[in-house]
């Protein structure tokens, strides 16, 4: 005859109470983050704050792939801003001014929202 076993089932968790969930529903974002312009080629490009894009689009993007970064934050404009010929010096300058503007709202990366101790 099998011994058997002394282990309980284990116990389900209570549910999470209303007040303890993060309600992503009634989050609102602060305050307006003004847009990026960029001129090149005689045209000015409006690439929009990578802080709107969806989680699921953001989390594919590679900073090191600068086709990968500007298409979703040039949209439509993306094609022509790709068909005007630059040189790679400034694209990084572009992206440097980008990433200033940006930290203006949201900080630098890597830096988070706590203040230091001294």
């Amino acid at each position: 005859m099998a011994a058997r076993s002394s282990q309980r089932p284990p116990q389900r968790k209570s549910p999470v109470r209303p007040k303890d969930v993060f309600d992503l529903d009634a989050l609102e974002k602060d305050g307006e983050v003004q847009p990026f312009g960029v001129r090149l080629g005689g045209k000015v490009f409006v690439i929009s704050d990578p802080m709107d894009e969806d989680w699921q689009d953001a989390v594919l993007i590679d900073m090191n792939d600068i086709e990968g970064s500007l298409r979703p934050l040039l949209g439509d404009q993306y094609e022509d801003f790709k068909k005007i010929r630059m040189p790679m010096w400034k694209m990084k300058a572009l992206n440097d001014a980008m990433e200033a503007h940006y930290s203006r709202f949201y900080g630098t990366r890597g830096e988070g929202s706590a203040s230091s101790g001294s």
